[in-house]
């Protein structure tokens, strides 16, 4: 009788014992599920936390990379004055299209314009199409000379630019994006930004491409950036003494060409020229005057079926060929 009752005892005490076991491994696992839990809200915060910071020193390093100190400089034009007036109020997402002749000041103007802007508190991107990055497409180029990490790419733009500040964007030479992307490749991108942006071409033809093919908007009247005399006798004036009185012995011939170019580069280098008692190039300023005459007649609408761009065409490229120029001003 004994015999059972003993392992009936040892019984009870094994089950005992095992239940407790159970239950500690049991409340062990659910601490350890409680603990993986909070690593991985932990890990999750943290990441939060550095992508916020990243975020942060993203935009903080665009907002550097885009701000100078530099005042305006020069005569102020109006192409420069209907820059600043048009990217102050257009809203979101438009692009504006602005071409001038050979030397016309557009890379000056937007530079005096993007002073003007970042003084009335905005933030102004402004680069050059021939800075060269290779990118297999625009949106990915636009983002990097903005200064959005290749690994960011994907994430909205506007969680890089400061709340505070419009931001707007303007691309010189604009030729130079077009001989890599094509124009719709461009202006895709240009919208996906969202930003009021403005791009300055040399060669009518890509002007009017973008016009034409994207509806993009003119900036201005066509002609807008032809320089005339007032402006550019302002600028004359503008330079040394000395250069000048070096200079006026070949006045008559200077004026003529820079009336014929418009254009305020022309005017300063063949100064410097005369300075140095050399003759004005009065066939290059022929050439441009024609330019100006057919980009004109372009942007206004005109049918330019056999016309062609020639200083430069539309791959940039300088045809120094025949012009109207009269025999007895050579």
């Amino acid at each position: 009788m004994e015999l059972p009752c003993f392992y009936a005892l040892l019984s009870n005490t094994t089950g005992y014992y095992g239940r407790c076991n159970a239950r500690i491994n049991k409340s062990t696992k659910a601490r350890r599920l409680l603990m993986h839990s909070l690593v991985q809200a932990y890990i999750g915060t943290m990441g939060q936390m550095i992508s916020s910071i990243h975020t942060v020193w993203i935009a903080s390093s665009i907002v550097a990379r885009h701000t100078d100190d530099r005042p305006p400089q020069g005569i102020t034009h109006l192409l420069e004055t209907t820059i600043v007036d048009t990217l102050s109020t257009s809203p979101p997402s438009r692009i504006y299209v602005h071409w001038g002749a050979y030397e016309s000041g557009k890379s000056r103007a937007a530079r005096n314009a993007k002073a003007r802007l970042q003084m009335a508190g905005k933030l102004v991107m402004l680069f050059a199409g021939f800075e060269f990055t290779y990118m297999p497409n625009a949106r990915e180029w636009l983002r990097v000379w903005m200064g959005v990490p290749k690994d960011r790419a994907q994430d909205e733009l506007s969680m890089f630019l400061p709340p505070n500040k419009q931001a707007v964007l303007i691309i010189d030479h604009a030729d130079d994006l077009l001989k890599r992307y094509n124009e719709k490749d461009l202006a895709e991108a240009l919208r996906e930004l969202n930003l009021p942006t403005l791009l300055l071409f040399g060669s009518w033809e890509r002007a009017v491409d973008m016009l034409k093919q994207e509806g993009c908007r003119l900036l201005g009247e066509p002609g807008l950036g032809r320089w005339h005399w007032q402006d550019l006798a302002k600028l004359y004036d503008s330079f040394p003494e000395d250069i000048r009185k070096q200079a006026d012995t070949k006045k008559d011939e200077l004026c003529r060409c820079a009336l014929l170019s418009g254009s305020p580069g022309i005017l300063q280098f063949e100064t410097y020229r005369c300075a140095e008692s050399r003759a004005p190039s009065i066939h290059r300023a022929e050439l441009i005057d024609i330019e100006w005459e057919n980009g004109i007649r372009a942007l206004s609408g005109e049918n330019m079926q056999g016309i062609t761009g020639q200083f430069p065409d539309k791959n940039l490229r300088f045809h120094w060929g025949t012009s109207r120029v009269l025999q007895a001003c050579v």
